[in-house]
Protein backbone atom coordinates (compact mmCIF):
# COMPACT_ATOMS: atom_id res chain seq x y z
CA UNK A 1 0.00 0.00 0.00
CA UNK A 2 1.36 3.32 -0.91
CA UNK A 3 -0.21 6.77 0.16
CA UNK A 4 0.10 9.38 2.44
CA UNK A 5 -0.30 12.88 3.99
CA UNK A 6 -1.46 16.43 3.43
CA UNK A 7 -4.46 16.85 1.43
CA UNK A 8 -4.22 17.49 -2.43
CA UNK A 9 -7.16 19.24 -3.62
CA UNK A 10 -7.08 19.11 -7.70
CA UNK A 11 -8.40 15.47 -7.61
CA UNK A 12 -11.32 13.79 -8.95
CA UNK A 13 -12.38 10.43 -7.25
CA UNK A 14 -14.49 8.26 -9.58
CA UNK A 15 -15.58 4.36 -9.82
CA UNK A 16 -13.21 2.73 -12.48
CA UNK A 17 -14.57 1.89 -15.63
CA UNK A 18 -13.90 -0.57 -18.63
CA UNK A 19 -11.37 2.33 -19.88
CA UNK A 20 -9.42 2.17 -17.07
CA UNK A 21 -8.49 -1.34 -18.15
CA UNK A 22 -5.08 -0.19 -19.95
CA UNK A 23 -4.00 1.43 -17.17
CA UNK A 24 -4.86 -1.43 -14.74
CA UNK A 25 -2.39 -3.18 -16.70
CA UNK A 26 0.13 -1.49 -17.12
CA UNK A 27 -0.16 -0.91 -13.52
CA UNK A 28 -0.30 -4.83 -13.07
CA UNK A 29 -3.31 -4.58 -10.42
CA UNK A 30 -5.92 -7.36 -11.03
CA UNK A 31 -9.08 -5.65 -12.79
CA UNK A 32 -11.49 -7.07 -10.43
CA UNK A 33 -13.57 -6.23 -7.56
CA UNK A 34 -14.84 -2.55 -6.52
CA UNK A 35 -11.91 0.28 -7.81
CA UNK A 36 -12.01 3.69 -7.87
CA UNK A 37 -9.28 5.46 -10.24
CA UNK A 38 -7.58 9.25 -8.65
CA UNK A 39 -7.82 12.08 -11.66
CA UNK A 40 -5.08 14.90 -12.20
CA UNK A 41 -7.07 18.39 -12.35
CA UNK A 42 -6.00 17.69 -15.91
CA UNK A 43 -8.06 14.52 -16.46
CA UNK A 44 -4.59 12.21 -15.70
CA UNK A 45 -4.63 9.33 -13.79
CA UNK A 46 -2.61 9.04 -10.64
CA UNK A 47 -4.44 6.24 -8.56
CA UNK A 48 -5.78 3.54 -7.91
CA UNK A 49 -7.40 1.81 -5.27
CA UNK A 50 -9.61 -2.22 -5.66
CA UNK A 51 -11.72 -3.43 -2.31
CA UNK A 52 -11.14 -6.65 -2.67
CA UNK A 53 -13.56 -9.29 -1.07
CA UNK A 54 -12.53 -12.46 0.88
CA UNK A 55 -15.36 -14.66 2.32
CA UNK A 56 -13.15 -17.27 3.89
CA UNK A 57 -11.35 -14.08 5.89
CA UNK A 58 -14.89 -12.45 5.76
CA UNK A 59 -13.29 -9.23 5.76
CA UNK A 60 -12.55 -6.42 2.76
CA UNK A 61 -8.90 -6.30 2.00
CA UNK A 62 -8.21 -2.33 0.31
CA UNK A 63 -5.21 -1.86 -1.83
CA UNK A 64 -4.57 1.07 -2.97
CA UNK A 65 -1.42 2.35 -5.39
CA UNK A 66 -0.35 6.00 -5.94
CA UNK A 67 1.98 7.56 -8.46
CA UNK A 68 5.21 7.56 -7.17
CA UNK A 69 5.68 11.20 -8.00
CA UNK A 70 2.02 12.25 -6.45
CA UNK A 71 3.10 10.12 -3.38
CA UNK A 72 2.39 12.31 0.08
CA UNK A 73 -0.77 14.46 -1.23
CA UNK A 74 -3.15 12.85 0.82
CA UNK A 75 -4.60 10.82 -2.26
CA UNK A 76 -4.16 7.48 -0.84
CA UNK A 77 -6.17 8.97 1.88
CA UNK A 78 -8.89 10.21 -0.67
CA UNK A 79 -8.77 6.16 -1.96
CA UNK A 80 -8.75 4.69 1.12
CA UNK A 81 -12.06 6.95 2.46
CA UNK A 82 -13.83 5.72 -1.31
CA UNK A 83 -13.55 2.39 -0.50
CA UNK A 84 -15.04 2.50 3.04
CA UNK A 85 -19.02 2.11 1.92
CA UNK A 86 -19.62 -0.93 2.51
CA UNK A 87 -20.30 -2.69 6.46
CA UNK A 88 -17.59 -5.35 7.78
CA UNK A 89 -14.35 -5.54 8.81
CA UNK A 90 -11.35 -3.34 6.71
CA UNK A 91 -8.35 -5.06 6.91
CA UNK A 92 -5.12 -3.61 5.19
CA UNK A 93 -1.51 -5.01 5.08
CA UNK A 94 1.52 -3.14 4.79
CA UNK A 95 5.35 -4.12 4.32
CA UNK A 96 7.77 -2.88 7.86
CA UNK A 97 9.46 -0.37 5.68
CA UNK A 98 5.86 1.44 4.61
CA UNK A 99 5.94 3.92 7.27
CA UNK A 100 4.20 6.37 5.74
CA UNK A 101 1.11 4.11 4.78
CA UNK A 102 1.38 3.27 8.55
CA UNK A 103 0.96 7.10 9.42
CA UNK A 104 -1.93 6.84 7.17
CA UNK A 105 -4.03 4.14 8.01
CA UNK A 106 -3.77 5.09 12.11
CA UNK A 107 -4.84 8.79 11.06
CA UNK A 108 -7.86 7.25 9.28
CA UNK A 109 -8.36 4.94 12.65
CA UNK A 110 -7.20 1.93 11.56
CA UNK A 111 -5.66 -0.25 14.18
CA UNK A 112 -2.37 -2.38 14.38
CA UNK A 113 -3.83 -5.86 15.21
CA UNK A 114 -0.74 -8.26 14.49
CA UNK A 115 2.90 -8.29 12.91
CA UNK A 116 3.13 -11.11 10.67
CA UNK A 117 6.68 -12.53 9.97
CA UNK A 118 7.44 -13.92 6.54
CA UNK A 119 9.98 -16.90 7.55
CA UNK A 120 12.35 -18.93 4.69
CA UNK A 121 14.60 -21.86 5.18
CA UNK A 122 17.40 -22.65 2.77
CA UNK A 123 17.13 -26.86 2.38
CA UNK A 124 21.16 -27.26 1.96
CA UNK A 125 20.94 -31.37 2.70
CA UNK A 126 17.98 -33.92 3.59
CA UNK A 127 16.13 -32.57 6.94
CA UNK A 128 17.03 -34.79 10.08
CA UNK A 129 14.20 -36.06 12.07
CA UNK A 130 13.47 -36.51 15.07
CA UNK A 131 13.21 -39.96 17.30
CA UNK A 132 9.24 -41.05 16.56
CA UNK A 133 6.82 -40.20 19.48
CA UNK A 134 5.20 -43.26 20.92
CA UNK A 135 1.71 -43.99 19.60
CA UNK A 136 2.05 -40.65 17.21
CA UNK A 137 1.79 -41.81 13.12
CA UNK A 138 2.62 -39.42 10.87
CA UNK A 139 0.75 -40.68 7.31
CA UNK A 140 -0.12 -38.43 4.33
CA UNK A 141 -3.65 -36.86 4.02
CA UNK A 142 -5.73 -39.69 2.00
CA UNK A 143 -8.29 -37.75 -0.53
CA UNK A 144 -11.38 -38.94 -0.19
CA UNK A 145 -10.93 -40.19 3.40
CA UNK A 146 -9.62 -37.70 5.52
CA UNK A 147 -11.30 -34.43 4.47
CA UNK A 148 -13.52 -33.96 7.74
CA UNK A 149 -11.74 -35.02 10.17
CA UNK A 150 -8.32 -33.15 8.96
CA UNK A 151 -10.92 -29.79 8.63
CA UNK A 152 -12.51 -30.47 12.41
CA UNK A 153 -8.95 -30.78 13.87
CA UNK A 154 -7.04 -28.17 11.99
CA UNK A 155 -10.30 -25.61 12.57
CA UNK A 156 -9.41 -26.16 16.35
CA UNK A 157 -6.01 -25.69 15.97
CA UNK A 158 -6.54 -22.66 14.02
CA UNK A 159 -8.99 -20.90 16.36
CA UNK A 160 -6.11 -21.14 18.96
CA UNK A 161 -4.71 -18.01 17.11
CA UNK A 162 -4.88 -14.77 17.79
CA UNK A 163 -7.69 -12.53 16.07
CA UNK A 164 -9.14 -15.82 13.92
CA UNK A 165 -12.98 -16.57 13.57
CA UNK A 166 -14.45 -20.03 12.84
CA UNK A 167 -14.60 -21.18 8.71
CA UNK A 168 -17.13 -23.58 7.29
CA UNK A 169 -15.65 -26.85 5.60
CA UNK A 170 -16.29 -24.92 2.17
CA UNK A 171 -14.72 -21.89 3.27
CA UNK A 172 -11.54 -23.92 4.50
CA UNK A 173 -11.43 -25.87 1.53
CA UNK A 174 -11.20 -22.81 -0.72
CA UNK A 175 -8.47 -21.17 1.67
CA UNK A 176 -6.47 -24.52 1.10
CA UNK A 177 -6.63 -24.74 -2.62
CA UNK A 178 -7.80 -28.33 -2.49
CA UNK A 179 -10.58 -27.84 -5.28
CA UNK A 180 -7.24 -26.20 -7.94
CA UNK A 181 -5.37 -28.44 -10.04
CA UNK A 182 -2.11 -27.76 -8.37
CA UNK A 183 -3.15 -29.45 -5.01
CA UNK A 184 -1.04 -31.85 -3.78
CA UNK A 185 -2.71 -34.21 -1.33
CA UNK A 186 0.77 -35.84 -0.95
CA UNK A 187 2.21 -32.48 0.77
CA UNK A 188 -0.35 -32.18 3.73
CA UNK A 189 0.93 -34.42 6.66
CA UNK A 190 -1.56 -35.97 9.32
CA UNK A 191 -0.48 -36.44 12.77
CA UNK A 192 -2.46 -39.65 14.35
CA UNK A 193 -2.90 -41.45 17.62
CA UNK A 194 -4.33 -44.31 16.88
CA UNK A 195 -7.54 -43.18 15.12
CA UNK A 196 -7.55 -39.49 16.50
CA UNK A 197 -6.01 -36.39 14.75
CA UNK A 198 -3.25 -34.82 16.67
CA UNK A 199 -2.49 -32.40 14.31
CA UNK A 200 -1.58 -31.98 10.47
CA UNK A 201 0.93 -29.66 8.47
CA UNK A 202 -0.47 -28.60 5.51
CA UNK A 203 1.86 -27.23 2.51
CA UNK A 204 1.91 -27.28 -1.16
CA UNK A 205 4.62 -26.26 -4.00
CA UNK A 206 4.41 -22.32 -5.71
CA UNK A 207 6.59 -20.77 -8.12
CA UNK A 208 8.89 -23.65 -7.15
CA UNK A 209 9.01 -22.86 -3.40
CA UNK A 210 7.75 -25.07 -0.83
CA UNK A 211 5.03 -22.89 1.23
CA UNK A 212 3.72 -23.92 4.29
CA UNK A 213 0.40 -23.04 4.59
CA UNK A 214 -0.63 -23.92 8.06
CA UNK A 215 0.90 -26.04 10.91
CA UNK A 216 -1.13 -26.87 13.54
CA UNK A 217 -1.61 -28.81 17.04
CA UNK A 218 -4.66 -29.88 18.86
CA UNK A 219 -4.54 -28.59 22.58
CA UNK A 220 -4.32 -31.75 24.55
CA UNK A 221 -1.14 -32.84 22.28
CA UNK A 222 0.72 -30.32 22.42
CA UNK A 223 4.28 -30.22 24.29
CA UNK A 224 4.93 -33.18 23.14
CA UNK A 225 7.24 -32.56 20.26
CA UNK A 226 4.43 -33.24 17.43
CA UNK A 227 4.33 -29.85 16.06
CA UNK A 228 8.61 -30.58 15.05
CA UNK A 229 7.85 -33.88 13.53
CA UNK A 230 4.98 -32.76 11.34
CA UNK A 231 7.36 -30.04 10.18
CA UNK A 232 10.64 -31.97 9.85
CA UNK A 233 8.39 -34.61 7.63
CA UNK A 234 7.16 -32.19 5.79
CA UNK A 235 10.38 -30.34 4.82
CA UNK A 236 11.48 -33.89 4.33
CA UNK A 237 9.23 -34.11 1.55
CA UNK A 238 9.63 -31.04 -0.12
CA UNK A 239 13.14 -32.05 0.09
CA UNK A 240 12.72 -35.25 -1.83
CA UNK A 241 10.46 -33.51 -4.23
CA UNK A 242 13.84 -31.24 -5.14
CA UNK A 243 12.96 -28.10 -3.26
CA UNK A 244 15.71 -25.85 -1.51
CA UNK A 245 13.65 -23.20 -0.51
CA UNK A 246 10.25 -22.98 2.19
CA UNK A 247 8.86 -20.17 3.29
CA UNK A 248 5.77 -19.68 5.58
CA UNK A 249 4.24 -16.38 7.49
CA UNK A 250 3.45 -16.77 11.30
CA UNK A 251 2.51 -14.03 14.11
CA UNK A 252 5.35 -12.65 15.77
CA UNK A 253 3.60 -12.69 18.80
CA UNK A 254 2.06 -16.32 18.64
CA UNK A 255 -0.02 -17.72 21.64
CA UNK A 256 0.95 -20.77 20.64
CA UNK A 257 4.70 -20.05 19.90
CA UNK A 258 4.35 -21.35 16.53
CA UNK A 259 7.58 -18.85 15.65
CA UNK A 260 9.24 -19.95 18.41
CA UNK A 261 8.93 -23.40 16.82
CA UNK A 262 10.10 -22.23 12.99
CA UNK A 263 12.71 -19.97 14.87
CA UNK A 264 13.86 -23.64 16.01
CA UNK A 265 13.59 -25.30 13.25
CA UNK A 266 16.17 -22.86 11.36
CA UNK A 267 13.43 -20.37 9.61
CA UNK A 268 15.08 -17.09 9.17
CA UNK A 269 12.76 -13.74 9.05
CA UNK A 270 13.23 -12.16 5.66
CA UNK A 271 10.58 -9.76 5.82
CA UNK A 272 7.36 -8.38 7.76
CA UNK A 273 4.25 -7.16 7.33
CA UNK A 274 1.48 -5.19 9.81
CA UNK A 275 -2.45 -5.88 9.73
CA UNK A 276 -4.32 -2.53 10.39
CA UNK A 277 -8.15 -3.28 11.08
CA UNK A 278 -11.03 -0.62 11.19
CA UNK A 279 -14.79 -1.82 11.71
CA UNK A 280 -17.13 -0.32 9.10
CA UNK A 281 -20.61 0.38 10.38
CA UNK A 282 -23.76 0.22 8.56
Amino acid sequence: MQTDEPLYDALTIRPATMIDRELVRQWAIPANGEAWVALSFDGQPIGYAELQSFPVLQQFVPKIWVRPDMQGRGIGTRLLRALEIHPGTLLAQVWEHEKAAQRMLEKAGYELSSIFQVRELDLNGPPTLAEPIPDIDIRPFVVGWDEQAVYEADEEAFLDERGKEPRTYEQWCRRFHMNEPHFNASLWLVAWEHLTIAGCCLGEIVNNVGEIMHLGVRRPWRRRGIGMQLLQHTLSAFYQRGISTVRLNVDSNSQTNAHQLFEKAGFQVINSYLNYKRTVLA
